[in-house]
């Protein structure tokens, strides 16, 4: 009897440990930042008039083709994003009401980004 508990025990407790964790794991924090963020929120999009690429909000960094939701932090005009597969760390070069302008850590030029109001 004992024999047939233990596969059963162990199988419960591997598929439990495996289960999503769907928690963000770092929080939203504003540091003495110079990013006016009712500009920085919003959906914004590579192409004018494209599809959105990302949507900043005061709670989340979410990169919108493959639903990966982050939390980031602003330092400055330092945009740190956390846990994401495909954004670091960035520096905002310029933002107005209908442009944002990124350096990422990962290009070697600035991205510029347009409104989304779809």
């Amino acid at each position: 009897m004992l024999k047939k508990f233990i596969p059963i025990l162990l199988l419960s407790l591997f598929i439990y440990n495996c289960k999503p964790d769907v928690k963000l794991k770092s929080k939203v924090e504003f540091k003495t930042n110079q990013v006016d963020t009712t500009l920085l929120f919003g959906v914004w999009g590579i192409d004018e008039g494209g599809d959105a690429e990302i949507r900043i909000t005061n709670k989340e960094f979410y990169v919108v083709d493959f639903f990966e939701r982050s939390k980031y932090t602003i330092i400055k005009n330092k945009l740190i994003i956390h846990n994401s597969d495909f954004y670091h760390e960035g520096t905002i070069i310029n933002l107005t009401k209908d442009t944002l302008k990124i350096k990422w850590d990962i290009a070697d030029e600035q991205w510029s980004y347009w409104r989304f109001d779809k």
